[in-house]
């Protein structure tokens, strides 16, 4: 009997290694056909929804018919109960081979948390035919908070708990017996920058940084230098620099208890864009610069005003007198009608159809092996009128987000108690409230970009003599400045067309700074306080596109860009260099 126990024992042991190991977290596993043995799978690598950005799903499909079937995947963002709120649906259709398994990874827009109501939550839906497999995933309990992504190997031994309780006792995070972080599981995470545009910070070890895809770990570092704070703690020592307008920070690690308190500190000083979306922009240099929209109350009170007359006194005594009442069944529809048209027609001679706008982008450009991609920062404010459409293609490179606006009659969002806001994507294109007729909305947009451009360095500065920089952007510029290496500041005396080398004269500090501050100061003052480090940074140009609209994010065709700008800087890239 000993032996037949043994030999069980053994044989459990032999098989457990060939168990296959999920490092995801899995929603829900449903058995939506059980004579064909059809099944359904929602696995991500992140526990919880966080309040803005995308959220990587993965559905998992076996199909038991021998036929293909198609499937339609639907998402809803939304919050966890009640009406109103921001909400963001996405539809996806998928075809899965007869008698197969298939895996299907969906980037999934999550709505914007711009009000205070309660927690978001993420809906799935999977339906063929009659065969549906829904569930939910949870969304962030501190979203009044930074966004922290807390990663499966540094979690344990209670490290989450007392990272929480730490930053509890600061007095800026209220305790909600939930834990500040979502756990995520960096093996598992696609490579694509939208799966981190959830996060203020992040927090993982080295051993998982070294393990990571490296076309994720050179987004990461693109993440952090456009604002994000990276944590990682390994056996190679403590320490913080600042990498772009982010911050790097180190810190020495056993393998076991995480320096909680000394973590706590940076960590409740990372800057966190939900509370910038909400606070930044009420007063924003574009809008100013956009001026007010007047609205005439007395237009409308005459029209309604002869409308009454018109439909009443008019109608019953000249037109439908009495004896010849049964006329207004025809005159009242006509006069309604009448009334309307007129008032469509003032609303289009005042408003016209589609709307203008002015946007401003800011690229920092990283062109070293390795990191050769193009971030992207750009606001733009459009004061609309008559929509025809709403719909504008959804680039898989850019990520939209509304703001909170300074209220007026015209903003749609302004008011952290009271937004509501429905957003949509579906093949391709995004629709909804993204813009409103009659309306003013302002928009952040983020993108990540492969690109080849870079400003080349032929020679660098020698003693007085100014460095040699060729424009191999691909576009002109209308300005140019440079801090090189030495401290030294210079600058083009004129327009740079592309393809050409780049003259300089030298310039005081001053005069450099100067420009700078024109650049970032036509930001709103989250980035503009950021893009602003840059400028103290040496080996760093700054420069101004001479035609912005063409690299800037499109979106709605009808609205008319008045004015655009956008500037670029980064370090010059050696011409000796790999080229890319």
């Amino acid at each position: 009997m000993k032996f037949r126990g043994c030999l069980f024992l053994g044989l459990v042991l032999l098989w457990l290694p060939a168990l296959p190991a999920r490092a995801e977290f899995e929603f829900f596993k449903r058995d939506v056909d059980v004579l064909t043995s059809t099944t359904v799978r929602a696995a991500s690598a992140i526990e919880r929804v966080p309040p803005r950005g995308f959220f990587p799903i993965k559905i998992s499909i076996h199909n038991g018919y021998p036929q293909p079937r198609s499937w339609a995947v639907t998402f809803r963002s939304q919050p966890q109960y009640g009406n109103g709120g921001v909400r963001f649906l996405s539809s996806h259709a998928v075809t899965t081979p007869g008698l197969s398994d298939t895996e299907h990874v969906f980037m999934v827009p999550l709505a914007t948390k711009l009000d205070r109501s309660v927690e978001g939550e993420l809906q799935i839906q999977v339906r063929s035919g009659a065969m549906v497999a829904q569930g939910t995933v949870p969304g962030m309990m501190t979203t009044d908070w930074r966004s922290v992504a807390f990663s499966k190997g540094l979690a344990g031994l209670n490290n989450l708990d007392q990272l929480t309780k730490a930053v509890e006792a600061r007095g800026t995070l209220s305790s909600s017996g939930q834990p500040l972080a979502v756990i995520f599981e960096p093996s598992e995470l696609p490579a694509d920058w939208r799966v981190l545009t959830g996060f203020d910070a992040i927090l993982l070890s080295r051993q998982e940084w070294d393990l990571l895809d490296p076309t994720l770990r050179e987004t990461l570092t693109g993440w952090v230098r456009l604002g994000g704070h990276l944590h990682l703690f390994g056996p190679d020592g403590a320490g913080a620099e600042d990498l772009g307008m982010g911050r790097l920070v180190r810190w020495s690690w056993d393998g076991l208890k995480i320096p909680s308190q000394q973590v706590a500190a940076p960590l409740d000083n990372a800057p966190s864009l939900i509370q910038s979306l909400r606070n930044d922009y009420l007063a924003n240099p574009l809008q100013q610069a956009f001026g007010e929209k007047d609205f005439n109350p007395w237009l409308v009170f005459i029209i309604l005003s002869v409308f009454v007359i018109v439909i009443g006194p008019v109608n019953l005594q000249v037109w439908a007198k009495p004896g010849r009442r049964h006329l207004l069944f025809v005159t009242t529809p006509l006069i309604s009608l009448s009334a309307s048209l007129i008032l469509l027609f003032i609303i289009v001679l005042g408003d016209g159809f589609g709307g203008t706008g002015r946007r401003v982008g800011f690229v920092l450009l990283r062109s070293q092996a390795g990191e050769r991609l193009a971030h992207l920062i750009q606001e733009q404010v459009g004061r609309t009128g008559v929509l025809m459409g709403r719909q504008f293609p959804a680039s898989e490179n850019a990520w939209f987000m509304p703001v909170v606006m300074k209220k007026s009659r015209w903003t749609q969002f302004d008011d952290l108690y009271a937004i509501e806001a429905n957003f949509e994507e579906s093949d391709g294109q995004l629709g909804g409230d993204w813009f409103r007729s009659r309306s003013e909305q302002i928009h952040l947009v983020r993108a990540a970009l492969p690109t080849r451009s870079r400003i080349e360095e032929v020679e660098p500065a020698v003693g007085d003599q100014p460095p040699r920089l060729f424009n191999s952007l691909g576009y002109g510029l209308k300005s140019f400045c440079y801090k090189d290496a030495t401290g030294k500041f210079w600058r083009s005396p004129g327009p740079v067309p592309s393809g050409q080398a780049i003259s300089l004269e030298p310039i005081p500090g001053k005069t450099h700074a100067e420009v700078w501050k024109q650049a970032h100061s036509s930001f709103s003052s989250g980035w503009d306080e950021k893009i602003g480090r840059l400028s103290s940074q040496n080996n760093q140009f700054l420069a101004e596109a001479d035609d912005p609209g063409s690299q800037l994010v499109p979106s709605l065709r009808s609205i008319k860009w008045k004015e655009d700008r956008l500037f670029v800087a980064g370090e010059p890239v050696n011409r000796t260099a790999t080229a890319p």
